[in-house]
Order: structure tokens, then sequence, then C-alpha cells
């Protein structure tokens, strides 16, 4: 099986917070299922009532996680539509249209705005040297403008090259400096997607586990709202 591109780690990452929503779901439903034979057993007159309360409780969870779940399914969706536009940077396949250059490089700044802003930063500030400014590395989009020059001296920074080539619709030419240091960049995603799928990971293995507050730490982690676990109703919760 080939190896994920860096952007392609995105769908997994998505992928499992989309399962880790479904193992919170279980988890309400069991604490229910735990909360009502307590009431059964231990309660009389407020039975009844208590596990209406119990059975509301978990409706309002459930949609909550539903609502959730929704949101990623649809987020994995875009993410696969912008995956198919960034391939030009892995293979340096010179795009034959402005638009499509365009629409590449909007996808790669998706991906970075899913990054966290330290990322993102380091991204940018990836070091430019004369390598990676010699017109050498680049190959013009436009018929109506003259061939690539060499890059501004000032440019320093993966960030500002970066938008010189984009406003002079320059790409990069294959296994040249400059690809060399798009891909380094995506490689720094890389390492970020990593950490952050290994944790997903590891609390995916022990959800099952989880005591109400873990869940409801788990919850905020992901982002969710409070509504998505369910509100303790029994002293057993």
């Amino acid at each position: 099986m080939p190896e994920m591109t860096p952007f392609e780690m995105y769908v997994t990452e998505f992928e499992l917070r989309l399962k880790l929503i479904g193992a919170m779901g279980q988890w309400n439903k069991d604490m229910a299922a735990a909360e009502k034979d307590w009431a059964d057993a231990r309660l009389t007159d407020t039975k009844t009532a208590t596990i209406q309360l119990i059975n509301k409780e978990l409706a309002i969870a459930l949609k909550a996680l539903k609502q959730e779940e929704f949101k990623i399914k649809k987020k994995i969706t875009l993410i696969e539509e912008k995956l198919k536009k960034t391939s030009i940077f892995i293979t340096a396949k010179k795009p034959t249209l402005p638009a499509s250059f365009d629409l590449a490089w909007s996808s790669f700044d998706f991906f970075l705005g899913e990054s966290e802003p330290s990322l993102v930063q380091k991204v940018m500030k990836l070091p430019v040297t004369d390598d990676h400014r010699s017109k050498t590395n680049f190959v013009g989009i436009l018929t109506t403008k003259p061939q690539p020059s060499d890059a501004p001296a000032d440019i320093k920074h993966f960030g500002t090259m970066k938008a010189w080539m984009q406003k002079n619709y320059y790409f990069f030419t294959p296994a040249s400096p400059v690809h060399d240091l798009v891909l380094e960049s995506m490689q720094v995603v890389r390492d970020s997607r990593e950490k952050v799928i290994e944790t997903l990971e590891t609390k995916l293995s022990t959800v099952s586990n989880y005591s109400y507050k873990k869940i409801d730490e788990l919850g905020k982690f992901l982002g969710l709202p409070s509504a998505a676990v369910k509100t303790p109703v029994t002293p057993n919760s």
C-alpha cells in the first residue's frame, strides 16, 4: 500500500474523529442503560420519571453527536475534493490553465489553514537560498508573460517565495530546489498530522473505559458541544 501524502493524512485524521464520535455515542447509550438499571433496581416512586429523564438526556446527546457526524462527513468530502487539486505539488506537473494553478494553491492553503498556527508559521518561515531563487526553478503558466526571471534577492522564506510565484503565475520544475522546498513544507504538515493521528488512535483504543470526566474531556478535545455528552442522572454515573 503506497504511503499517504501529507494532505491525505487529513482524511485519516477526520475519519478517526468520526470513529470517536461513534464511540462517544455508544458510551452515552451504555451509560444510559446502566443508569436505567440502577433506577429500576433502587427507585420506586420516582423510577418512571427518572427513566424518562435518562431517555431525554440520551436523545439530546445523540442528536448533538449526529449533527457533528454530519459536519465531519461533509468536511471529509471537501478534503477529498481539495486533495485532487494538490497532487501537482508532489509530481511537479505544470498546470495547463491559470485557473488550475489558482485552485491548486488555494487547496494548499486550505490544508495549511487546517493546521495549528505555529505549524503555519514554521512552514512560511522555511528558508530560501540563492539556489531557490534561480530562474531555473520556474516555468511560466501565462503565455502572455515573459519567461521567468530569478526571484528577488529579498525573498528569504517560503511564504514570500510562494506569494511571488502565485502573483507571477510561476510554477516549479520537477526535482528543482523549489520543488524540494514545497515537499519540505508538506513534510512539516505530515509530522504534525502524524502526532495528531497517534493521539486520536490512542483515545479510540481506550474510550470504551472512560469515566464521565474523561468522556467530557474527550468531547472538549474534539471541539464538540457540551450537549454531546449525556448529562448524568443517577448517582452511579
